[in-house]
C-alpha cells in the first residue's frame, strides 16, 4: 500500500475547470503565505538590538518560538476548523495574530513578549492549514496547481520584503516598529467574512476521518526529508558563506534574500510544470535542482557562484510545498482535508526544527562545507531513485498493450 503511496499519479491531463473561488478567496490563499513567511523574517532585522534589551539567548527565544507553536496550531486547525468552520476559524485566528504579534510593540518584559509570540505561531499555524483547505475546496485541477504554486511564490516574496521593510523600519524608529507589521493580518478580516459555509454541510453528511490521513504517512515523512533541504541557505547559509570567507551582514543578508527570490520564480513555474510532470517527475526536478545547488553553493569560488547556486536551488524548493499538497488534496477525501493538511504543515515545519540536529554531526565530522555537499549528494541520489521507478513504471504501461 505504502507503494501506491508515493504512485507517479499523471497530472498534464487534469481537467483545466474554471476557479470556483471569487477574488476574496483568491486573495486570502495568496496573502495568508505572505503571514507565515512573517513570523521570523519581520524582527530579524532587530535581533540585535532585542538581543542587547533581552538577552541573546532570550533574543533568539522571541524569535523561533512562534515555529514551534506553529506546528502545535497546525496540528490542531484539522479539528477547530471541523468544529467552528473555516469563516470562524480564519475570522478569530487573524485577530489572534495581530494581537500576539502587534504585543511585542508595547511589551517590556519577557514573559508577556513570549506569550504573545506563542500565540502568533499558533495562530499562523490555523492560518495557513485553513488556507490550504480553501485552495482545496476552491479549486480543482490545472487552477488548483496554479494557485498552490502563487501560494509558494507570494510566501517567498513576502520573505523578500521582510527583509527589506524590518531593516529600515528598525534602523528609522527602533527594534519595536517591525512589531507593527503584524497588525495586517487584521486587514484579511473582511475578506475571511466573505468565506461561504458549503463545507460544514458536506462534513455533516460524510464525516471527517482520520484513515485516508494516516493512509499517506510516507508523503509526511518525504515533505520532511526535503523541507531540512527547502530551508537549508536560510538557517545555513550564513555559516556557508562564512566559511567562503564572506562575512560582511549586508551582503550575507543580500545573498540569502536572493535565495527567497529564486524560490518565488520556482513557485511561478509550478502550474506550468505540473501540465507536463506528474509527482515522480516533480520529485525528479525537485531533487535534481536541490542536490545539485547545494553542492554548487558549496564548491562556489564567489559570490557570482553562490548566485547561481542560489538560483537552481530556488527552482527547486520553490515547489516542494506546492507539490505536496496538491497531492495531499488529491488522495484525502475532501471531509478530511483540514485534518491532513494539518499534518502537512506540520510535516513542512519540522523539517527546519530538524535542519541543525540533522546537520551538526555532519558538521564536527568535517565542517559545513562537507554537511551541504552530503545531504545535496543525498538529494541527487533520491533524484536517481524516483526517475528508475517513473523508467520503470513507464515500461511496464508500454508493455501492458503486448501482454494483451
Amino acid at each position: 500500500m505504502q507503494k501506491d503511496i508515493l504512485a507517479m499519479t499523471a497530472t498534464h491531463d487534469l481537467p483545466r475547470d474554471p476557479p470556483r473561488g471569487g477574488p476574496g478567496i483568491l486573495a486570502l490563499c495568496m496573502l495568508i503565505p505572505a503571514l507565515i513567511a512573517m513570523i521570523v523574517l519581520a524582527i530579524a532585522p532587530g535581533l540585535l538590538d532585542l538581543a542587547r534589551v533581552f538577552g541573546t539567548s532570550q533574543a533568539q527565544l522571541i524569535q523561533t518560538l512562534p515555529m514551534l507553536l506553529m506546528i502545535v496550531g497546525a496540528g490542531c486547525a484539522g479539528l477547530i476548523a471541523e468544529r467552528l468552520g473555516r469563516r470562524t476559524t480564519l475570522i478569530l485566528f487573524m485577530i489572534a495574530y495581530a494581537l500576539g504579534g502587534g504585543v511585542g510593540y508595547v511589551v517590556d518584559t519577557l514573559a508577556p513578549m513570549l506569550v504573545g509570540r506563542a500565540i502568533l505561531g499558533f495562530s499562523a499555524g490555523v492560518l495557513m492549514t485553513t488556507a490550504y483547505g480553501l485552495v482545496g475546496e476552491y479549486y480543482e485541477g490545472q487552477a488548483r496547481e496554479r494557485i498552490l504554486g502563487f501560494m509558494s511564490m507570494t510566501g517567498s516574496l513576502a520573505a523578500v520584503l521582510m527583509l527589506a521593510l524590518g531593516g529600515q523600519l528598525v534602523e528609522a524608529f527602533g527594534w519595536r516598529a517591525p512589531f507593527l507589521l503584524y497588525l495586517i493580518s487584521a486587514v484579511l478580516i473582511p475578506l475571511a467574512i466573505g468565506v461561504g459555509g458549503r463545507t460544514a454541510v458536506k462534513r455533516r453528511e460524510q464525516g471527517p476521518s482520520w484513515g485516508p490521513v494516516f493512509a499517506i504517512w510516507p508523503i509526511y515523512v518525504l515533505l520532511t526529508a526535503y523541507t531540512i533541504g527547502v530551508f537549508m541557505m536560510a538557517i545555513q547559509g550564513a555559516f556557508l558563506l562564512e566559511s567562503h570567507g564572506v562575512t560582511a551582514s549586508s551582503t550575507i543578508g543580500t545573498l540569502l534574500a536572493v535565495s527567497s527570490l529564486f524560490g518565488a520564480l520556482g513557485g511561478f513555474c509550478y502550474g506550468f510544470m505540473r501540465r507536463w510532470l506528474d509527482f515522480g517527475g516533480m520529485f525528479v526536478w525537485i531533487s535534481a535542482t536541490m542536490g545539485g545547488g547545494l553542492v554548487l553553493a558549496v564548491w562556489a569560488p564567489n559570490n557570482a557562484w553562490f548566485v547561481l547556486a542560489s538560483f537552481v536551488t530556488g527552482l527547486g524548493m520553490g515547489v516542494v510545498e506546492a507539490t505536496i499538497a496538491s497531492e495531499i488534496i488529491k488522495r484525502v477525501p475532501e471531509p478530511s482535508h483540514d485534518r491532513a493538511l494539518g499534518l502537512n504543515v506540520v510535516a513542512m515545519f519540522l523539517g527546519p526544527f530538524l535542519n541543525p540536529w540533522v546537520v551538526a554531526p555532519l558538521v564536527a565530522l568535517g565542517g559545513i562545507g562537507f554537511a551541504v555537499s552530503l545531504i545535496g549528494g543525498a538529494y541527487l541520489v533520491a533524484g536517481g531513485g524516483f526517475l528508475l521507478v517513473g523508467i520503470r513504471r513507464s515500461q511496464r504501461r508500454a508493455a501492458a498493450p503486448e501482454l494483451r
